[in-house]
């Protein structure tokens, strides 16, 4: 029997009335060969939607809201490089809001197995947030080139919260997400005689915030270094467990800054001359818009980062410099609104004491 994760227990006894009626959501049933080989996969863009995917991998590929099944099919792109377009996730998945971890299988291997597509074949995962109400918050995101190539490392995830897979730093670029307890998840890279290094972050809900967090632990802060390996060439490959954190090891990687923009104009949050990347993919923050940047604390607990500004593209000369006695502490969010009048107005919340044993996340459509 498979296990199914629900956000809370009115979402469990909703999903059982539904069941109970003889419906079934979105998700919930398993796609045979011959199904996933019949199913109607649609290519088209959807401009109206709000996430946007590239896929930089030369294969087309289909994309899943959760499990792996013809009920989570989002839709596909076809053949990359640099193949992009927007699904309207809204009429894909039943809940008002949360969150799932969206899938991304080659087209090829899903038409092959169904549902029973090996995980292998699960070429780039990511996790994903939605609110209904808030058609204006989008997300774009990259399938990395990387992915997809001939070497291969396998990790797990010990651990009951989402744990993302970062490249180069606690801040790089994501080439996977782990469910809760993912056992020898592979990974698909391609070969570097030099290796990668890999910064394991755990993703929780937190309460006391209503937003997700991300931590880390101490011995894992400098990141896992390790080359992928090419099936069959006699090298055995890497396997690597990122285990569930112990209490007192859990340290954030990063501070986390909330930007909203009161004003009237388009706005960039920059380091110098550089604009930031949100964690949803975008890099101007639209009027009456909220974007969610994490700053890389260098294993600092705390530290000043010169240079922080805000550009509404009225000049170099109107460029709004983020107070410079700020101090930015390891876990902290930094709420900072920009107001109608471009100044800026700020709020500092300190983070909820870490209990390893009480952190974790609920998924949507999560069944394999």
């Amino acid at each position: 029997m498979k296990k199914v994760i629900f956000g809370s227990a009115a979402l469990a006894m909703a999903a059982f009335m539904a069941l109970s009626c003889g419906s079934i959501q979105s998700g919930m049933q398993t796609s045979s060969a011959r199904e996933a080989q019949r199913v109607n996969v649609n290519f088209n863009n959807e401009p109206a939607g709000i996430l946007t995917v590239t896929n930089n991998v030369n294969d087309s590929v289909i994309l899943f809201a959760g499990s792996i099944a013809n009920g989570s099919i989002i839709g596909g792109i076809r053949n990359g490089p640099s193949a992009t377009r927007t699904f309207d996730i809204f009429d894909d998945v039943s809940e008002p809001s949360g969150s799932f971890l969206l899938r991304v299988v080659r087209e090829e291997a899903y038409r092959r197995y169904g549902s029973a597509v090996p995980e292998d074949d699960v070429i780039f995962s990511r996790l994903i947030t939605y609110d209904k109400t808030k058609r204006d918050e989008k997300t774009s995101l990259t399938i990395d080139a990387r992915v997809g190539g001939d070497g291969m490392i396998y990790f797990e995830n010990d651990s009951s919260m989402v744990l993302e897979i970062r490249l180069d730093s606690p801040v790089g670029d994501k080439i996977a997400t782990l469910p809760p307890f993912q056992r020898k998840k592979a990974i698909h890279l391609n070969p570097d005689p030099y290796g990668y290094t890999y910064f394991p972050t755990y993703v929780y809900y937190d309460n006391g915030q209503k937003q997700l967090q991300s931590i880390t632990t101490s011995d894992l802060a400098t990141g896992r270094s390790m080359r992928p390996i090419v099936q069959g060439s006699g090298e055995d490959v890497p396997f690597v467990v990122f285990p569930k954190p112990n209490t007192p090891d859990i340290t954030a990687p990063v501070a986390t800054v909330l930007l909203r923009n009161a004003s009237n104009n388009g706005a960039f949050f920059r380091e110098g001359t550089a604009p930031k990347t949100s964690g949803r993919g975008n890099v101007m923050i639209n009027s009456g818009g909220t974007e969610t940047y994490e700053l890389d604390m260098h294993r600092q607990k705390e530290t000043k980062i010169p240079g922080l500004n805000i550009d509404t593209r009225r000049g170099e000369s109107n460029v709004i410099p983020i107070n410079q006695d700020l101090i930015f502490k390891a876990g902290y969010v930094y709420t900072i609104v920009l107001l109608p009048n471009f100044t800026l107005e700020y709020q500092v919340s300190e983070p909820t004491s870490y209990d390893a044993d009480s952190l974790s996340i609920a998924l949507i459509n999560e069944y394999r």
